[in-house]
């Protein structure tokens, strides 16, 4: 190699140098730039603590649904539940410089059911897409073990006659008179959205893909609920998929079943309301309304005061079975992670955080029903008037309504199943009381086929 050669081969390894040192000098600058990556984060946590701190109480019920006095009675529950262990705490500390306080942990979990997004929560913690499963469902586990306020007690006689007490009120409160007593519970189905499952985990439930897919539109799960006089949820099931008819998903489920072990204990005096979709139970306990076929029936046939105390009875049945629906649009409005679809491919973490919602939700009735009435207890007993305290109970939907006075054709014949039943017919009662109530008025030209049938 010649002398020139070598000079230009010198010079391009310099420059070859140079140019990495320089690339060096540059990645060292830019690393200086970046914050260092700090094992110590308390001005974090700090300013999350700080943030809840300036909520003042209207601040604290928008954000969590529930009142400051509410907030930290859960948390007094919830906190020996999610204490850490020594151990925890110094991996805590090694990780982020300290625990999350429970406080904090409990107004995030709160926030996700309000409805809030993942990323809303960036504010109080860096790790904000390991919410769900670090802190979400912990402190669900946590309020669900502490927090018990779901309770059925048909066996109670105490709490039967304390339930139908509450609803005879409120029929005194809309009606001014009690038409009848014995009221324990209206029910209904609600569908809850949930993403369209993989195949993998619908094989091990057991349950086809297409079977969640429900009429209206989207895949969902079907909740069976019922709910007392002031809109609390006394029981709650999931199990069926959103595609199952409200009836057969109730008397496939728990729920149904535990009412039968108990209906031996029931005196005949109690019944639950439930909608039209239920009007297959014929056990003399789940009242229906009046099908608007056979009060059409009645009208065809002529019998139109029949008709007349059919929907007499329909009026103020329903206005108490509406009590479900409330509860429902109450709930969901409230707890506004049920508008879409649900987060998590998971039917017992659905179940979880919606019985722990529904607990929640008992515990913003009860505070209203303290702040409304205050700590005096309401006399019941007192401010129900019943005009006809012995009218015996009579469910349209019983074996008595339905399974006698049937033709060979299976049909059935209104004029003899009224005569039959106009002793024990409650809508019949209903009727003759109006009648009573308004006797000034002249009804008899309201019942002609024209008013009473249906446009």
């Amino acid at each position: 190699m010649d002398d020139s050669k070598r000079v230009v081969l010198v010079v391009a390894i310099t420059l070859l140098i140079l140019l990495l040192w320089r690339k060096q000098q540059l990645l060292l600058a830019l690393r200086e730039t970046i914050p260092k990556k700090s094992f110590h984060r308390k001005r974090k946590r700090q300013d999350g603590l700080d943030h809840l701190a300036r909520f003042n109480d209207k601040e604290v019920k928008e954000q969590t649904s529930l009142s400051r006095t509410q907030f930290n009675y859960v948390l007094f529950l919830i906190e020996p539940e999610l204490k850490l262990s020594p151990i925890q705490e110094r991996m805590a500390r090694c990780s982020s410089g300290e625990p999350m306080p429970v406080m904090l942990k409990l107004f995030m979990a709160l926030r996700v059911l309000k409805g809030a997004q993942l990323n809303d929560l960036s504010q109080f913690t860096s790790a904000y897409k390991q919410v769900w499963g670090s802190t979400f469902l912990p402190v669900m586990e946590a309020i669900d073990k502490k927090l018990d306020n779901i309770h059925f007690k048909c066996n109670d006689p105490a709490w039967r006659e304390e339930t139908a007490n509450q609803w005879a009120w409120q029929q005194q409160r809309k009606y001014n008179s009690c038409f009848w007593w014995g009221l324990l519970g209206c029910g209904d189905g609600l569908i809850l959205k949930v993403k369209k499952w993989s195949v993998r985990y619908c094989t091990f439930l057991g349950i086809q893909v297409s079977k969640f897919w429900n009429r209206k539109g989207y895949y969902g799960v079907n909740v069976q609920a019922f709910c007392d006089a002031w809109c609390r949820f006394t029981a709650i099931e999931i199990h069926a998929p959103g595609a199952t008819h409200d009836l057969k998903a109730y008397i496939t489920g728990l729920l149904y079943k535990a009412f039968i072990d108990q209906v031996d204990g029931i005196p005949q005096a109690y019944y639950l309301g439930l909608d039209e979709a239920y009007k297959g139970i014929h056990d003399g306990i789940h009242m229906t309304p009046y099908a608007q076929g056979d009060i059409d029936k009645a009208v065809v046939d002529g019998l139109y005061e029949v008709a007349v105390a059919m929907r007499s009875f329909n009026k103020i049945f329903c206005s108490d079975r509406i009590t479900i629906e409330r509860t429902f649009g109450i709930f969901m409005r409230r707890y506004q992670l049920f508008w879409n679809a649900f987060p998590s491919e998971n039917l017992d973490e659905l179940r979880l955080v919606f019985r722990v919602a529904c607990k929640l939700h008992n515990l913003c009735v009860d505070e209203w029903l303290l702040l409304k009435f205050g700590s005096k207890h309401i006399d019941y007993d007192a401010c129900i008037h019943y005009p006809y305290p012995n009218l015996p109970v009579y469910v349209p939907n019983s074996e008595d309504a339905t399974m006698h006075n049937m033709r060979a054709d299976g049909t059935r014949d209104i004029l003899e199943h009224i005569e039959r039943s106009a002793v024990t017919n409650r809508g019949l009662g209903i009727y003759s009381m109006l009648t009573e109530v308004t006797d000034s008025t002249n009804t008899s030209s309201l019942l002609t086929e024209e008013n009473l049938l249906d446009p």
